[in-house]
């Protein structure tokens, strides 16, 4: 997201420089002679209309990748659209409460229970295992494994990584080689209630969480406390149409507390934007903010 930003920025500001400082043109333009070169000197405003041009074309593929689904999602068993949640019972009675543009597969066999979370958020309530029901469960998303040793905890995915937070009883997290069904995790971090971890390429710190704020989704409401910007960011545009960019490192990383109504996330952005001193410029369903 940032990459697209940056390369319609130096487009801008490049066409602005050949204007002024048109470089080797100027010996072609020399060439032809002073007659020909006034004749077809190009006009003051064409630099300005082709970066408005290409501008437009990169905010127009900004917005379709921003909102287009890949084929896994598309093709998952569950889903959800911009702003939809959804609760399923699955073949063993366990329960999923699905957040807003969600994704998920079930890969139940004799051996295990396993989900594949491929984006979004969700909440599990996992049936225990018992003589009846022998099977472990798990959750498998991005490079991670949740392991229920207990039965509610939920999982999301983050700007840049994935959170897995407890509810009730314990689970057991670990990084995984690969996406393999036959992955056994080593070493997990076993999570208590009220604890989370995030992960990308490696498990992070525990961290203590308030479960009522974490869960506040389901009736409506976000709740952040220092959360970076791009965590809040990442989480309304799931709640909108569109999509909103962020076009500085340094801006995602900077830290956000706030309670939010899920039904008034543009207002709610404008304010923080405000309190930050955010600019943002937006066009064809796409708002970029800058420093």
């Amino acid at each position: 997201r940032e990459l697209a930003f940056n390369e319609a920025q130096q487009t801008w500001l490049g066409l602005d420089i050949l204007r002024s400082e048109p470089g080797p043109l100027a010996n072609d333009l020399a060439a032809v002679g002073p007659s020909a070169a006034t004749q077809h000197r190009p006009k003051r405003w064409l630099p300005w209309a082709s970066a408005a041009a290409c501008f437009t074309m990169v905010v127009m593929f900004s917005s379709l990748w921003l909102n287009m689904p890949g084929y896994a999602q598309l093709t998952a068993d569950y889903r959800t659209g911009i702003g939809e949640q959804k609760h399923i019972t699955l073949a063993d009675g366990s329960e999923v409460y699905l957040g807003p543009a969600t994704a998920l597969n079930v890969e139940y066999n004799n051996d295990q229970r396993r989900l594949v979370l491929l984006s979004g958020q969700a909440v599990f309530h996992a049936v225990p295992r018992s003589i009846s029901e022998p099977r472990t469960f798990s959750v498998a998303a991005a490079k991670g494994l949740s392991s229920a040793l207990g039965t509610q905890f939920s999982v999301s995915y983050l700007a840049k990584s994935v959170q897995v937070t407890v509810i009730e009883h314990s689970v057991a997290v670990n990084m995984v080689a690969n996406s393999s069904r036959q992955q056994t995790p080593e070493n997990p971090i076993a999570l208590m209630p009220g604890q989370a971890v995030n992960y990308g390429d490696r498990l992070g710190d525990v961290q203590t969480v308030n479960v009522n704020h974490h869960l506040a989704w389901q009736q409506g409401r976000l709740f952040f406390d220092q959360v970076p910007f791009a965590d809040v960011v990442n989480e309304i545009n799931r709640y909108q149409r569109g999509a909103i960019v962020i076009g500085s490192d340094a801006l995602a990383k900077r830290r956000v507390s706030g309670v939010f109504n899920t039904n008034d996330l543009s207002n709610a952005l404008t304010a923080i934007s405000s309190q930050m001193g955010v600019n943002s410029i937006s066009l064809l369903g796409v708002t970029f903010l800058y420093p």
